[in-house]
């Protein structure tokens, strides 16, 4: 009795745990299917040249320019 009680209380967890999972991964799908992908790390990166040749002239910061050509 007491080991069947124990394996109903670990795939309880299993399941739990799976839940838990499926939830984030539909709420981070909706990122992943917007225009622009999420960036990672503290760094703001502008997709529009005008607007970041705007903002280094108010901040006073240069500007990185990164050119990446994605294959398709």
């Amino acid at each position: 009795m007491k080991r069947s009680v124990q394996s109903l209380v670990i795939l309880s967890s299993i399941g739990l745990c799976m839940i838990f999972i499926m939830f984030f991964a539909a709420s981070n799908l909706s990122a992943a299917t917007s225009k622009y992908p999420v960036e990672v790390g503290p760094a703001t990166f502008l997709r529009d040249h005008d607007a970041a040749m705007e903002k280094s002239k108010t901040t006073g910061k240069p500007v990185f320019a990164f050119f990446q050509e994605v294959p398709g």
